[in-house]
């Protein structure tokens, strides 16, 4: 059986509306003098994070939820427009993998739930602004649709059963961007999550917990 959740997209709709409305002011910001773009174009590098990683089954019309804080290592691609003023616009995408295995007991109703998940991916937009005196600090936010999928095997009263489980949210939050020489950069994130999960039953509501990460990128 397949079950999905509904997906969040409003951080980025909102991320992307603040974009816009930066960028209609570009003949401003292209009126700049300072041509110093240390986050100019595409870039590749690595992640570590402690996110917060929920699954769910669907037992007798109720979604049963669990969560809890887990390591995560993700590949990262983007590329980014860093307009004169310092404003700078991107996309990226991730995949990794995940310490994502869950679990959920009740004695009561002699029911267990094991939620195995692996991997993670993610898209979305990063919108941020350069500064310093050689422009190579960048703060920025980001919101992220991210997708984890879960093989789920139910144990009841009934015997047991299995379940694919799609999990999808949106990660955002913000965070600082060191540039060093010959194009590496180091950044910090700190973060939450949102979910929707429209007019399911769940048994519990999943915390926006804060989410941290800690990168190692190459801009080219």
């Amino acid at each position: 059986m397949n079950k999905k959740t509904h997906r969040t997209r409003n951080q980025i709709r909102q991320l992307l509306g603040a974009g816009a409305v930066l960028c209609a002011l570009s003949p401003a910001v292209v009126a700049q003098d300072n041509d110093v773009r240390l986050f100019h174009g595409p870039y590749l590098g690595a992640e570590v994070g402690n996110q917060n990683i929920f699954g769910g089954a669907l037992v007798n019309g109720q979604d049963i939820l669990t969560e809890n804080k887990r390591l995560t290592a993700s590949g990262l691609l983007g590329w980014r427009y860093q307009f004169k003023s310092g404003l700078v616009v991107g996309i990226e995408g991730q995949i990794g993998i995940t310490d994502g295995d869950l679990n959920f007991n009740s004695p009561t109703d002699n029911l267990q739930i094991s939620y195995e998940n692996s991997s993670q991916s993610a898209y979305g937009l990063t919108l941020g602004y350069a500064f310093g005196a050689n422009r190579d600090w960048l703060f920025y936010a980001y919101g992220l649709e991210t997708s984890r999928d879960f093989d789920v095997t139910i144990t009841g009263p009934l015997g047991v059963g299995t379940q694919n489980d799609n999990q999808g949210m949106v990660r955002y939050g913000i965070g600082i961007e060191k540039a060093f020489a010959s194009g590496l950069h180091i950044r910090a994130a700190a973060g939450s999550l949102a979910a929707d999960f429209g007019d399911a039953n769940t048994n519990i509501d999943v915390e926006g917990e804060l989410d941290l990460t800690l990168s190692v990128l190459f801009q080219f």
